[in-house]
């Protein structure tokens, strides 16, 4: 069986294990997919087909990477721009700028507090992603 729900090419998959959404409940997989449609997709394992999509980044989506317990997602893509996402929702909680060239990986630090973002601009970038800081979704540092 094929999964369709993308428009264009698929570029990057990640996975995380998540937790049971209620007591007594069953942790799942979550799959995530990113896309040169300028979209990321959630998928449902299940019915093998789309349960959420991630619509904000204005050009290709090249790369995303997911929290340890699957909660939020980390997207980088060819508009330069870095976006943690919530899992749940789809919906985008911080739209991080300063990378000067396309953003083609990132990842979560396993705390999920942090995120980093390479770019064809020979750069890495670390960005706070702790939604109870005050710094939340700006740069902590460049190497």
């Amino acid at each position: 069986a094929s999964m369709e729900g993308h428009r264009g090419a698929v570029s990057c998959i990640t996975s995380s294990l998540t937790s049971p959404t209620h007591p007594g409940g069953v942790a799942s997989i979550a799959l995530f997919s990113s896309s040169w449609d300028n979209s990321l997709k959630s998928w449902d394992l299940g019915t093998m087909g789309v349960a959420k999509t991630f619509d904000g980044h204005s050009d290709r989506v090249l790369c995303v990477a997911s929290s340890a317990d699957g909660s939020h997602v980390v997207s980088g893509s060819k508009d330069r721009s870095v976006r943690l996402w919530e899992a749940c929702t789809g919906h985008c909680l911080a739209a991080m700028q300063g990378h000067t060239a396309e953003v083609n990986a990132v990842v979560m630090t396993t705390d999920g507090n942090k995120a980093a973002s390479g770019s064809a601009d020979s750069t890495i970038m670390v960005w706070n992603v702790d939604r109870h800081s005050s710094t939340f979704g700006q740069l902590v540092f460049t190497m």
